[in-house]
Order: structure tokens, then C-alpha cells, then sequence
């Protein structure tokens, strides 16, 4: 499918090279009130008769085509015409020729004798009972799903005390993401959604014993009622609009039947609040690994864009050989403090995704000058333990366990941009020279936080224990001018 808007010498070339085409006219602006379908031969919608040029997509008119009708009515859904239809046909071109045998499977047309041609469906499926709930398990194509009348989302709406929707607000751009990766993997044929789609209705469905389908008639059981999956449902919706191609993707879908609206509305809270997304120390362990295999296997999958940008920098996984490097070095104060995933440690004081996060988004930021320096790898994880160790030494009285809690690693990874940035000018990264800078800084700390560079603040249900998002950077930026005041002088050890 591709859209005019604002070049008529593309249009036209367009419709030259796909005869066989269908064209919508749409006007300007965002009403859906008119939507006319052509087909690509029609004359209204390519001769110009003399008139001023630029009649076409130039001035009020934008138009929407493809070789392929299904694709015309996802469109139609995606500007409003939620039932996929279009204002009107011209009669000239298309008239009743468009049949019931034609129009693909979402296109609602009415046939010589004014009937309108609701969807039937027949699909493999094997039935399985869970208790009191009938459940058919089955694969449908995007093609099917997105049909007009196929299912209903019904959305909660809090201010409505007769209201009987109960799903959450669609986000769009998370709905996008998935739409972005579908589309990716049509080129390679590995674009991957395994999770099901769980649809209800309070009808039956009949099922063949003998040939194991079940034959779906929108007539009689839709709109199906969406209990999980409205996401990926429109982010199928959405790539199938930008690559016809993404409606004859197979979409895995349990369908209750017999199912009352009320049991509806409680498999719903069950399936999302029951089902937990992946830990985020996995997740970071996972996006490691992928960073590893960049270069080294060939067969690596389409991803989504945003999991493929995080795996293609390699943060985090520069992040995750610095945790473990601190947790797995003798002599190292966060030797075993770090609870890795899936990993069960009764003494970890923070989690590996805190501790991941904090690097990532400050020491091995831009403007740290640890990465941008030492440029080795190596080198940087000793820095950042050297740091570490003269924290401890001048903090770490056997009490002070805040500061290995997450209020202690955000602050110290935080302030390690400026403090490397000022031994860079020193020449040295050794911790001597970090005890006696930071030491020269606690010393210049005035105001609500000049404790913060002593044992007891750190201590269980010390000052550190009460510290919010935003006294840590007040106690940042506090830091930040007591170390400009800090002095180097004497004799620099190399």
C-alpha cells in the first residue's frame, strides 16, 4: 500500500505500472466522511481533462493505493471506519463488480440482492477444557483478525458508574514497537509472536470432532471480546497497514466460549495480574549475550528495534562485566553483594539491574571521562574499583550498610563524572589520590547534607536510609561544588 500526498508524478507513474490496482480518494484533512474506492483504470482518477495540474494529491485530495483490498480496509480502520468500509464506490469503475468473491475477507460489500456478507471462518483447532471454561486453541491470520466485526476491545471507563468495558488505555507506541518489528521480519521470514491472543464470547462455537475446526460465524459469535492481547492485535493492525504481506501472518488465539461478560471481565484481572514480565537482571544478561554474538553468529534474529539499538551499543553489557567484576574481586567492598540473576544470595544488598542501570546511564556516559580516556576495558573496571575501594575506606565503618543499597549507588555513580573529571586534570587514577580528593571534598560539604561524608549517615536508619530521587541530586550537586574546592596539592602518586 502507498500514499499520494503532495505528488501527482509518482501517483500516476503508480497507476501505469499496477493496472490491476484499487485507488481511494480521500479529501484533505483528517475526516473519514469520504473514502471513495476507484480502481486504478478509472479515468476520474487519472486524466486530468485539461485542468490546472496538481488536481490529484496537490490540492484537496490525498490517494491511498494498493494491489490489494484487504490492505485498503485496514486503512480505512486506522483513519476511523472501524467496521473497514469505504463512504462509497464509484460506479463507473467499480459498480457491482466488486463481489463477495473478490473482496477479501474484512471487506464488508453488499451483494446483488442487497445483503450485507458477514465473515465466515473455518479454522484447525482442538478444544481443551480448564474446569468450567471451554477454551479452542487456534492459529488465525492477521487477514481475519482485523476483519471488521471480528472483536471488540471495550475500554474501562472510570467515570461511568454503568460502564461494563474493563480493558486498559491502548498505548500506541507501545503497539508501534511490535508493529516496527513485524514488519522488520518480513523480509527474512523471522519476525516471531508466540504468546496467544485470548479472545471470549458468551456464544457457542461449533466444533467438527471429525476434521478438528470450528467454524466461526461473525453473524452469529462476534464481535470476539478482548481479554488479552489488545496490543499485539493493533500493532498487527498497524504493520499490516505499512506491508500487505503481514496479513497472512498466523497469530496463535485461545477462544473461550459460553463465556459470561462478568467472567470476562475476571480472567482478564487474573491473566494481568497473575503473569509477570521477565526479571530485568535476566533481561540485561540476555542483551549481554546478544552483544557477545554480533559478530560472531550468522543466523541472528530480526528484533525489535529498540532491544536491537540497546544490543548494537553493547552498554549494558560493558555494564554487566562491571558488576561483575566488583562482585567476584577479592578484596573488592561489593564482593558478593551484588545479587546477579536468577541467582539466590543472602547477603546481596542491591540487585544487578540497580547496579547495571547506574552504570550504564553514569559511567559510561559521554561525558564520563572514564571510557572516553582509558579507552580499555580493563583498565576502567580497576578505576571504578579503585573508586569504590577509597569510598569504603573513608565511609565503610562495618556499619554502614546504606551504601551498599541502591541510595549508595546511585549517588557515588552519579557523582563519578565529575570526580573522574577532576582526576584526569590530577594525572591519576590510583586510590590515594581518590581517598585525599574525596576526603578534601567531604571536608568542604556545607548545609542539610555536610554528614554524608561520615559512617553514621550511612548507617541503617541513618539520613542515607530517607534519601528520595531528588536528594540525590541535591546532595550530588553539593558534592559537585565541595569537590571544585578541593585541593590536589602535594605530591601526585602515579
Amino acid at each position: 500500500m502507498e500514499i499520494f500526498d503532495g505528488n501527482d508524478s509518482h501517483y500516476l507513474t503508480w497507476l501505469s505500472d499496477h493496472l490491476n490496482g484499487y485507488v481511494l480518494n480521500r479529501r484533505r484533512g483528517k475526516s473519514d466522511n469520504y473514502l471513495v474506492l476507484h480502481r486504478a483504470t478509472c479515468r476520474l482518477i487519472s486524466e486530468d481533462d485539461g485542468k490546472e495540474p496538481g488536481g490529484f494529491t496537490q490540492r484537496g485530495y490525498v490517494k491511498v493505493c494498493s494491489t490489494d483490498l484487504q490492505s485498503l480496509s485496514v486503512y480505512a480502520i486506522s483513519i476511523g471506519r472501524l467496521d473497514g468500509s469505504f463512504s462509497g464506490q464509484c460506479a463507473r469503475c467499480v459498480g457491482k463488480h466488486v463481489t463477495r468473491l473478490e473482496c477479501p475477507g474484512n471487506l464488508k460489500v453488499k451483494d446483488e440482492f442487497g445483503e450485507d456478507n458477514m465473515k465466515k471462518i473455518e479454522v484447525a483447532a482442538s478444544r481443551a477444557r480448564q474446569g468450567n471454561l471451554e477454551l479452542y486453541v487456534t492459529a488465525i491470520k492477521v487477514r481475519d483478525l482485523v476483519a471488521p466485526g471480528f472483536y471488540n476491545v471495550e475500554t474501562l471507563d472510570p467515570e461511568d458508574t454503568n460502564d461494563k468495558g474493563y480493558q486498559r488505555l491502548l498505548n500506541k507506541a507501545r503497539a508501534k514497537k511490535l508493529a516496527d518489528y513485524i514488519v522488520k521480519g518480513q523480509d527474512e521470514g523471522d519476525a516471531f509472536l508466540p504468546t496467544s491472543v485470548f479472545l471470549a464470547t458468551d456464544k457457542p462455537i461449533t466444533h467438527d470432532q471429525k476434521t478438528n475446526t470450528i467454524l466461526i460465524d461473525l453473524e452469529q459469535v462476534g464481535p470476539f471480546s478482548v481479554v488479552d492481547g489488545q496490543h499485539r492485535l493493533e500493532g498487527l493492525r498497524m504493520a499490516a497497514e505499512k506491508d500487505a504481506r503481514v496479513l497472512d501472518f498466523e497469530v496463535p488465539v485461545n477462544i473461550a466460549i459460553n463465556l459470561p461478560r462478568i467472567a470476562q471481565m475476571c480472567h482478564f484481572l487474573i491473566v494481568n495480574t497473575t503473569q509477570k514480565s521477565v526479571d530485568k537482571s535476566v533481561e540485561q544478561r540476555i542483551i549481554a549475550r546478544l552483544t557477545d554474538a554480533l559478530d560472531v553468529e550468522a543466523d541472528m534474529p530480526s528484533l525489535p528495534k529498540w532491544i536491537a539499538n540497546v544490543v548494537q551499543r553493547g552498554e549494558v553489557e560493558k555494564a554487566i562485566k562491571f558488576a561483575d567484576y566488583l562482585n567476584d574481586t577479592a578484596g573488592s567492598p561489593w564482593f558478593g553483594k551484588i545479587r546477579m540473576a536468577n541467582a539466590d544470595s543472602a547477603d546481596a544488598t542491591v540487585n544487578q539491574r540497580s547496579f547495571v542501570k547506574a552504570i550504564v546511564k553514569y559511567v559510561l556516559a559521554a561525558n564520563n571521562p572514564l571510557g572516553a580516556v582509558l579507552k580499555d576495558p580493563e583498565k576502567e573496571r580497576k578505576v571504578f574499583l579503585n573508586y569504590w575501594k577509597a569510598i569504603a575506606s573513608l565511609l565503610d565503618d562495618g556499619n554502614a550498610t546504606v551504601l551498599y543499597k541502591y541510595n549508595g549507588v546511585e549517588l557515588f555513580c552519579k557523582f563519578s563524572i565529575p570526580f573522574f573529571i577532576k582526576l584526569l586534570d590530577a594525572g591519576s587514577f590510583t586510590i590515594p589520590v581518590m581517598e585525599r580528593l574525596l576526603s578534601s571534598c567531604f571536608d568542604n560539604m556545607e548545609g542539610d547534607y555536610a554528614g554524608v561524608g561520615h559512617s553514621d549517615f550511612w548507617a541503617k536508619g541513618g539520613k542515607a536510609s530517607f534519601l528520595n530521587a531528588g536528594a540525590i541530586n541535591v546532595i550530588s550537586q553539593e558534592m559537585t561544588k565541595a569537590l571544585h574546592a578541593a585541593s590536589l596539592t602535594g605530591d601526585i602518586e602515579i
